[in-house]
């Protein structure tokens, strides 16, 4: 799903390139883009709380949790 929420931003960027709209065909593209926009935060939603576990760690420097333990 998260993949898949980035492929309607590459499609707008070529129907822009290739091909004159009018505002109609405007209106459908924007309309595209917010639907990608909530599959991505559906998709945030979905992985749950273990993804964002392993998505913290991935921030936290590695000796922070050996001088907290130090301290103690």
């Amino acid at each position: 799903m998260i993949l898949l929420s980035f492929l309607p931003y590459y499609i707008t960027q070529f129907v822009l390139i290739l091909f004159d709209l009018d505002q109609t065909d405007r209106h459908i593209l924007v309309g595209l883009l917010m639907l990608s926009d909530v599959l991505f935060m559906t998709s945030l939603f979905v992985l749950g709380g273990e993804f964002w576990e392993r998505l913290n760690k991935l921030f936290k420097w590695p000796g922070d949790e050996v001088t907290k333990e130090n301290k103690q």
